[in-house]
């Protein structure tokens, strides 16, 4: 029983941790996305004003 217990647990663990590492993967290239839009709007922004 207690052997099966720690199974569960530990894959559980793992579940956990994958989903942990999912939402920082997504979050990261959300945040890059996110960085590259606004510094290439900037550049836009600052290239439209030299004309």
């Amino acid at each position: 029983m207690g052997d099966k217990a720690c199974i569960i647990l530990e894959s559980r663990q793992g579940f956990w941790h994958w989903v942990n590492f999912q939402r920082l993967y997504i979050a990261f290239w959300v945040g890059y996305i996110r960085a590259f839009r606004e510094t290439s709007c900037i550049d836009c922004g600052a290239w439209i004003e030299r004309f």
